[in-house]
C-alpha cells in the first residue's frame, strides 16, 4: 500500500512541478500517526492548503497528551 501511496504522491508532485507554481510535500507525523499534505507557492513559500488541516493536528496531540495522564501505563 505505501508503496502505491508513493508512486501517487511522486506522480502529484510532478505534476504541480510542471504547472511551475505550487509544491507538494507529503510527510508523516508519527505523533499523530497521520499523512500530513502541504502544497506551498514555490516563490512565496507560502503555505496554501494542509492536510490535515493544523489546528486538528493540534488537537490530536492534545488527545494524545490527555489520554497518556488519564490512562498511565503504570497501574
Amino acid at each position: 500500500m505505501r508503496t502505491a501511496l508513493r508512486a501517487t504522491a511522486d506522480e502529484l508532485k510532478s505534476e504541480l512541478k510542471a504547472l511551475g507554481r505550487h509544491s507538494l510535500d507529503i510527510s508523516f507525523e508519527e505523533e499523530n500517526r497521520r499523512y500530513v499534505v502541504r502544497i506551498r507557492d514555490t516563490e512565496s513559500g507560502e503555505l496554501i492548503r494542509q492536510i490535515p488541516p493544523e489546528d486538528l493536528l493540534e488537537a490530536s496531540r492534545r488527545l494524545n497528551e490527555l489520554r497518556g495522564l488519564l490512562f498511565d501505563d503504570r497501574s
